[in-house]
């Protein structure tokens, strides 16, 4: 009777092994040899046990040895039942009581918190079953209590008492124990009987119940799913302290047996409270899944155990099952002996259901028989399409003869591994993970290729998730999951139905990138647990790319990566193996650039698990499948098209959209027919609705609706002031590309696509590009006239090896329109910066690869002479790929005056009744002679401040003295002396205007270098030698600096570079004692400081002279080092930072300093490279 209740909990799991049964073995040990695998437990178990009987025969007490264990593994592998014998086997070797087992689970435990888990511990406190003996040591409850120890001096045993009552003891709880029985008071009751009772130092009759002997308190506490206790829960944290706590209070009169799954309970449970309860638990045991050769020990034995009178028609069936069974080995949650008690009772039903259904049919068949059908289920079938969705679905779709070549042989593969099952034949497999590279259409193929890899059992099928509001999970009060095919579920239709698609799981970047440290882990296993038996479909999968700035809310992560897309990559790495047979189907789904990049760069392993040379690729449709997709969507619609003009949408609109990046193929088609359905709704809405209804016809105008300057190319050149010789050029273009049209060439043969354009700021360069995409579009070169406007330094990353994936990215953005890359001097880099090298060659291959040569155009712009140095001396390839380099011309105050009544007109203010565009030159005369001539730029900026002083005249026609006041307010900005027409105007200009700060470059990355030379530390040594503290004066010091910058600007001191050199020059001969301070100076300083003239003529002196020292001590140390290299540099320094302050600080004030390969403003906001222009070439 004992093992009644181990046979209730797992019977499918006892089998015969290969350990011998010893005549002296006791019984729970002799059930734990019978059990199948767990070699490692059984090997345990011997041990303990000869261990014990070792112990005894030497006289030790073998009760004190550690019991406790830990055992880990899948669901099904035997933990509960093995923790259920063990206990058994601890009671029959007399370490612990027999029977005293208490079971509860993790979640019993943190759900009952400390008090559920003291009263359990009651259970071990409570007294033993076992018969005591004359002498034994006792603890009895006296008067409910218990801790009254005493000895018992006598047993009786009345053989007619019921069982409670056939034991009574005497016990004795004097000092001394050696009295003897016999002595006894009588006490009279009320109703006049008498009763013997004890004296102070006897307790006489006492049950056994009443007496707990020494060995009677402890047991076995088993934790099944251990791991659902979780330390971050508050009343979990107190019933792990409370247990570590019994657990040294109890010593080797407690057994812990924690069971559950292994990374929980190693990541979380045994670490708590600094592995405080897992250091009281050194043995530790991972029960690995059942091997094939098992799980067939196991069915048989379970088909034998609970089906005695059932006859299997041929063994190799079960054989078959068990290894379908074994497929999902290794994963998480890999059932193990409950598999093989589902597979027995699903068996039971397909037998059943046979049965009935062939009696009804009129045969005999033998009820008892298990037919390979009951048991593996029908027999596959070769997919067709006729029989399968999926199938059919694929083959009707355009194209992708690569994946549907794949499926091919993978039906073929099926039918193989069919007959292989029947002969007993491993099975063939394959490696089912895939990429998907190519445009829009990967999705839905996706999905489609899953249900086909089902529907061919190269994956599990996986479970139905029956919802609570279903007939049968409403009487249980939650969700049912079932097996696909068992009955319930066959007859829950509708339920199933509603239940979740296994087939496909859909993923995004996002759904695994995390945004704390750990989520992306957590996220990831948690959707490829979710995954498994199923096909996991992440779409846009470049986004988990660490070196791009795509997908996720990590974003990029610079040179070293974002460490959240690099946990998703590794945790993928981890999981997926690639393995043949894998239970699962990851598919990466991307633009192709991308996906290259992500597995080229990235981690190794993921390209090993998902190779690039085996990836499905999804290429654009060709006009004639284009074609055939349009005529069945535009019929699904229930529409009409003629045949004509199904082509004209084909050539004129999908066709050309091709060119542009992303195209959608069907998804295009899609939304094409969908936007001339709705057109051809809005061009019949005068119509009667019946009239509507019966005109199906689509024409070409509902599909394309042509722009005005495809329609008349003649208007592109409208509004081109002051580029006649380029207008002249784009008719030029325009008329080779009519010619090579007319005689059946392609124009794109006749006229490269790649220029140059060279001059001044607001010569119309970016206007011109945009009149070239217009015409281009016109001509039907390009598909699309935009135009994609960057910059030099956008092309580039400041880290090597990512400049040229970045300059793809943006060739890309531009294919099948317009690129324009102003400022392309800086492609040139005097300093040979291997990431501008890097930018250079790459342009020079994507403007020769089939993907962008003839399918753009691409525009260099930038200065002319430094245009001219860029295309001298960068790759000699770039050169010769340019086609026509384009001057543009400064404006003339002609063509200045007649933009700008044009841009007047535009802003809807007129110029006085008769007076003609040119009557603006006179304004725009001292515009153009005024410094820094912008052209264009100048023009609206004239034309926006004309506007203002109109407005604050209240009027909208132009007038003198809304000009005037214009031109001398742009004129003091640009900093020119010149004068506005009107005399009395130029009498008011001021006679020295301030010159604008320059325009100085953006800062972008630089790696910087410290100086090898200390120049404070030189500074503080040079006041020190002068005998100076360098705290001393200090806020004299700060109102003298203010002082002194004060005088200079308001003294003319730095009003141009000739006053500040020679201040600069004044200044030195001070300091070298050559000469005084400009006396202006030193007079000025003195009023704002209220210092003598000496005394300022002193104070300067000590501020300029440890600058000036140390910076000789610098160069002479170089000099005595005869490094002619460093000092060199040193001296081009100097001269650097005499340009920079003779021009001035930034535009926002700050001073500069050196910073890497150039100067840095204080604000860090500006940066001027040593080789910057500004610099006139020093």
């Amino acid at each position: 009777r004992r093992f009644v209740h181990v046979k209730a909990v797992a019977s499918s799991a006892l089998a015969s092994g290969a350990w011998e049964i010893r005549a002296g073995d006791p019984p729970a040990l002799a059930a734990i040899k019978r059990l199948v695998g767990l070699d490692e437990l059984k090997r345990h178990a011997q041990e303990l046990t000869d261990a014990v009987a070792l112990e005894r025969e030497r006289g030790d007490d073998p009760k004190q040895k550690p019991l406790s264990m830990v055992l880990t593994g899948n669901p099904g592998t035997g933990k509960s039942l093995y923790a259920a014998l063990y206990a058994e086997l601890l009671g029959e070797l007399q370490l612990l009581p027999q029977g005293r087992v208490v079971r509860v689970t993790g979640a019993q435990l943190q759900d009952g918190g400390v008090e559920g888990l003291e009263k359990l511990f009651e259970m071990f406190d409570a007294p033993g079953n076992g018969t005591l003996q004359v002498g034994d040591t006792v603890e009895a409850r006296r008067e409910g209590t218990w801790g009254h120890i005493g000895r018992i001096v006598h047993h009786c045993t009345r053989t007619d008492a019921r069982s409670p009552y056939r034991d009574t003891y005497d016990v004795h709880f004097g000092a001394q124990y050696d009295v003897h029985f016999g002595a006894q008071v009588s006490f009279a009751l009320s109703n006049g009987s008498t009763i013997t009772r004890r004296d102070h130092d006897f307790d006489i009759g006492v049950r056994r119940k009443d007496l707990r002997a020494r060995d009677d308190t402890g047991g076995v506490l088993l934790v099944d799913d251990a791991h659902q206790l979780e330390p971050s829960d508050k009343g979990a944290k107190r019933v792990l302290y409370q247990l570590t706590e019994e657990m040294d209070k109890r010593g080797g009169r407690l057994a812990l047996v924690l069971a559950g799954y292994e990374k929980p309970m190693f990541e979380e449970l045994l670490p708590f409270n600094n592995g405080a309860l897992g250091s009281r638990i050194r043995r530790r045991f991972a029960l690995s899944d059942f091997s094939d050769d098992e799980l067939i020990k196991l069915l048989e034995f379970r088909l034998g155990l609970t089906k005695p009178s059932y006859r299997l028609s041929d063994g190799r069936y079960v054989r078959a099952a068990a290894r379908r069974l074994g497929k999902g080995r290794g994963n998480v949650g890999f059932a193990n002996a409950r598999a093989i008690e589902s597979l027995v009772e699903l068996t039971a039903e397909r037998q059943t259901a046979r049965v009935l259904a062939e009696r009804r049919a009129g045969a005999q068949p033998d009820i008892f028989r298990i037919e390979r059908a009951d048991l593996l289920g029908a027999p596959p079938r070769l997919l067709e399409p006729e029989t399968s969705a999926p199938l059919r679905a694929l083959r009707q779709m355009e194209g992708l003869q690569q994946v549907k070549a794949s499926v091919d042989s993978l039906l073929k593969l099926a039918e193989s591994n069919a007959a292989r099952e029947e002969m007993e034949l491993p099975p063939i497999e394959v490696s089912l993970n895939r990429v998907f590279v190519g445009n829009p259409g990967k999705t839905t193929v996706a999905k489609l290729y899953g249900q086909i890899l089902r529907e061919l059992g190269l994956l599990s099928k996986g479970e139905i998730v029956l919802p609570r509001d279903c007939a049968p999970a409403r009487l249980c009060s939650r969700e049912i999951v079932l097996p696909r095919d068992c009955a319930l579920a066959r007859l829950c239709s509708r339920e199933i139905a509603l239940s979740r698609d296994c087939d496909v799981v859909l993923a995004t970047p996002a759904d695994l990138i995390g945004s704390a440290l750990g989520q992306s882990e957590e996220k990831t296993n948690a959707l490829l647990d979710k995954a498994l038996g199923c096909v996991l479909v992440i779409d846009e999968a470049y986004g988990l790319d660490p070196l791009s700035s795509f997908g996720g809310p990590g974003g990029g992560g610079g040179a070293s990566g974002d460490p959240f897309k690099t946990a998703v990559i590794n945790t993928l790495v981890s999981r997926v193996q690639g393995d043949a047979g894998a239970d699962r189907c990851v598919l990466l789904l991307g633009y192709r650039n991308e996906m290259e990049s992500m597995l080229r760069r990235g981690n190794p392993g993921l390209a090993r698990r998902f190779q690039l040379d085996k990836a499905f690729i999804f290429d654009d449709y060709d006009d004639e499948a284009l074609l055939r997709i349009l005529l069945r969507n535009v019929e699904r619609r229930g529409k009409t098209i003629a045949p004509e003009t199904a082509r004209l949408v084909v050539q004129q609109d999908l066709a050309r959209a091709r060119l542009r990046p992303n195209f959608g193929n069907a998804g295009a088609v899609d939304n094409s027919v969908s936007s001339a359905v709705l057109r051809a709704e809005a061009r019949l809405e005068a119509l009667p609705a019946e009239t509507r209804a019966s005109q199906t016809e689509l024409l070409i105008s509902d599909f394309v609706i042509e722009k005005p300057h495809v329609t008349d190319p003649s208007i592109i050149f409208d509004g081109l002031i002051g580029c006649d010789a380029i207008k002249a050029r784009l008719t030029e273009y325009q008329v080779v590309m009519q010619a090579a049209k007319a005689a059946g060439r392609n124009p794109i043969d006749d006229l490269a696509l790649t220029f140059a354009f060279q001059g001044s700021p607001g010569t119309g360069k970016t206007t011109v590009a945009r009149r070239m995409g217009m015409l281009f579009e016109a001509l039907g070169v390009l598909p699309s006239a935009d135009v994609v406007q960057v910059s030099a330094s956008q092309l580039t990353t400041g880290f090597v090896g990512q400049t040229g994936a970045k300059t793809r990215e943006i060739f890309e953005s531009a294919r099948g329109a317009v690129l324009f890359i102003d400022e392309a001097y800086r492609l040139y880099d005097p300093l040979g910066r291997s990431y501008m090298q890097e930018a250079i060659d790459e342009i020079v291959t994507l403007l020769t690869e089939e993907a962008y040569k003839g399918k753009m155009v691409v525009i260099f712009a930038g200065y002319q002479g430094q245009m001219s140095e860029m295309l001298d001396k960068v790759n000699p390839g770039l050169k010769s790929r340019v086609a026509d380099v384009i001057d543009f011309p400064d404006f003339t105050a002609a063509a200045a005056a007649e933009l700008a009544a044009l841009q007047l007109a535009a802003k809807k203010l007129s110029l006085p009744t008769g007076a003609l565009p040119s009557a603006l030159e006179q304004w725009m005369a001292p515009l153009v002679d005024a410094p820094s001539w912008a052209n264009g730029r100048d023009v609206e900026t004239f034309v926006k401040r004309v506007t203002v002083e109109c407005a604050t005249r209240g009027t909208t026609t132009v007038t003198t003295e809304a000009l005037d006041a214009a031109l001398v307010t742009l004129l003091k900005m640009k900093g020119s002396a010149g004068g506005a027409p009107s005399r009395a105007l130029s009498s008011r200009l001021p006679s020295r205007a301030p010159t604008p700060p320059p325009l100085f470059q953006t800062a972008e990355p630089v790696f910087f270098t410290p100086p090898s030379f200390d120049l404070q530390k030189a500074i503080r040594e040079a006041k020190m030698e002068d005998g100076k503290d360098d705290d001393d004066g200090e806020k004299e010091e700060t109102d003298l600096a203010e002082a002194l910058e004060e005088a200079v600007k308001a003294l003319g001191y730095d009003d141009d570079d000739a006053s500040r050199a020679e201040l600069a020059e004044l200044l030195g001969a001070a300091v070298e004692g050559q000469a005084s301070f400009p006396e202006d100076l030193s007079a000025r300083v003195a009023r704002q400081t209220g210092m003598t003239a000496g005394a300022v003529g002193k104070a300067l002196k000590r501020q300029a002279k440890p600058m000036l020292m140390a910076r000789r001590k610098e160069r002479e140390e170089l000099v005595q080092a005869g490094d002619d290299e460093k000092l060199e540099d040193f001296d081009r320094d100097a001269r650097l930072l005499e340009r920079l302050r003779t021009m001035g600080p930034c535009p926002e004030g700050f001073s500069w300093f050196r910073s890497g390969n150039g100067w840095r403003c204080g604000g860090g906001k500006h940066f001027v490279y040593d080789d910057d222009p500004i610099l006139g070439g020093l």
